[in-house]
């Protein structure tokens, strides 16, 4: 039990430069306030005085409101670091995969152009989660978007985008399993 940034701080000791694929499914930002624990033991309101969002009293800082600035920081800033220690852990001919939503993708996409290299990007999936059907056929009807989809994200370490592309090669061979 820990939080996984000091654990993937732990693997890359030992593991750094020697992992061939990375796979995240990291928590997508919901627009809630953005706490990302993973089941501690701690109180909410004594994990938000010790990040500094509410005072002793129980006074609140800030609310992680989709008008704010700081909307998409407080998530961004969680998977930043992840994502850079995930990139020390590949091997020079590894890649990484990333599931997003359309919540953070474009985000998502500067983080990884940023710390992986615009070249190193290979492809964007379009992951089918649903079909547009019973309940979602009448939210469709009155005017609502439905989401029946999230996206992955894919990046080689070195730049060489026929790396990644490898892996989607035979896509029926893998869509089974």
């Amino acid at each position: 039990e820990g939080d996984n940034l000091e654990v993937l701080k732990l693997l890359r000791q030992n593991y750094y430069g020697a992992i061939k694929m990375i796979y995240i499914d990291p928590p997508y930002n919901t627009g809630n306030d953005f706490v990302y624990r993973d089941n501690f033991d701690i109180a909410k309101k004594k994990s938000d005085i010790l990040e500094g969002t509410m005072s002793d009293k129980g006074e609140k800082y800030s609310v992680n409101l989709r008008s704010h600035n700081r909307f998409h920081a407080i998530w961004l800033s969680g998977i930043y670091a992840r994502i850079k220690i995930a990139k020390d852990l590949l091997t020079d001919d590894g890649v990484i995969a990333i599931s997003i939503d359309n919540n953070e993708i474009s985000n998502l996409k500067k983080i990884a152009d940023e710390i992986f290299g615009e070249e190193s990007f290979v492809t964007c999936l379009h992951v089918q989660m649903s079909t547009v059907q019973g309940q979602k056929v009448k939210a469709a009807k009155t005017g609502n978007i439905v989401k029946n989809g999230e996206y992955i994200l894919m990046y080689s370490k070195n730049g060489d985008k026929a790396i990644g592309r490898k892996l989607l090669l035979d896509p029926v061979k893998y869509d089974n399993h």
